[in-house]
């Protein structure tokens, strides 16, 4: 998802953004195949639209402008990225969209490792790492495999008195994990400005110390050379920039890829390898994996 924007997978809930909209409009696009999906939602993203998530073999837009909807439809169309009988529109009557953000977001568990929680929730006392994430509109919730695979890995990661670069911040869960875990130096970069400040206010829900969160791509960042980049974004950037990635990375650092499916694995893999890392560990959830690629 060559894209001029990094995008992300759209996997969280949204109706918290729409909590003052009478009247939703959802528009659900039917699109089997992945390839596809990554597409539109690269078309989507240009276009502006932030209220969507992604299913298996769907992605649902939310609006309040039926027209808007309308007129998206029609453009996916032309482009052949959507049949005729792809678009569904249907619209929601007025909800306290908060309430039913709350009554469906649960916390996520790895393990005795790590907690995720939204502030509303209460803290549980035998778990090392309790994490508060509202997510708002930025992805990174750990409800997705993705985010579930970087923070499960990250356990395994000797993190202490290490310097991290978290690209494609998000909510900034990972920024945040990677503080608590020791790190002397955290710089956490998203291009989304809905995203960045998400992340600045989840580090300051966590008290998190160390955690620099900027506006900016990875070209833009210099040349400084960081023991750990942690890279949940998806295929295309992943190769697109892996050039940038690999420059910032110290002599013996390790970076965490993610955003990965299955089927895609290979191509990143030699991808990073041919720009001198190697694989050193990989790991599989559902239809997605992650790479632990090293720097000798």
């Amino acid at each position: 998802m060559s894209w001029a924007l990094p995008l992300r997978r759209y996997a969280i809930s949204i109706h918290w953004a729409m909590c003052d909209l009478q009247v939703i409009h959802k528009l659900t696009l039917y699109i089997p195949d992945t390839y596809t999906q990554e597409l539109v939602i690269a078309h989507l993203d240009q276009a502006g639209v932030t209220a969507m998530e992604q299913g298996h073999d769907h992605i649902i837009v939310y609006s309040s402008d039926v027209e808007e909807l309308r007129n998206l439809c029609h453009e996916l169309s032309k482009y052949s990225l959507v049949g005729e009988d792809g678009c569904v529109i249907d619209a929601h009557q007025a909800k306290n969209w908060n309430e039913v953000w709350e009554s469906t977001f649960k916390p996520v568990e790895i393990g005795q490792f790590c907690r995720i929680r939204a502030s509303f929730h209460e803290k549980k006392p035998d778990v090392r790492y309790d994490l508060i994430i509202d997510p708002e509109m930025a992805f990174g919730t750990g409800h997705h495999e993705t985010t579930f695979l970087m923070i499960a890995e990250m356990e395994f990661l000797y993190v202490n008195d290490k310097t991290v670069l978290d690209y494609g911040c998000g909510t900034g869960i990972l920024a945040i994990l990677a503080s608590k875990l020791g790190s002397s130096k955290v710089l956490a970069i998203d291009h989304d400005p809905k995203a960045v400040a998400s992340a600045q206010r989840n580090v300051e829900l966590n008290h998190s110390r160390g955690v620099d969160v900027r506006r900016a791509g990875i070209e833009e960042i210099p040349l400084d050379k960081w023991d750990i980049v942690l890279a949940n974004i998806n295929r295309n950037v992943l190769k697109e920039r892996s050039r940038y990635i690999v420059e910032r990375l110290s002599p013996g650092g390790i970076a965490l890829l993610s955003g990965i499916l299955n089927e895609d694995v290979g191509q990143i893999q030699e991808t990073y390898e041919r720009l001198g890392l190697y694989l050193a560990h990989s790991r599989v959830k559902n239809e997605w994996s992650i790479l632990k690629m090293a720097k000798r």
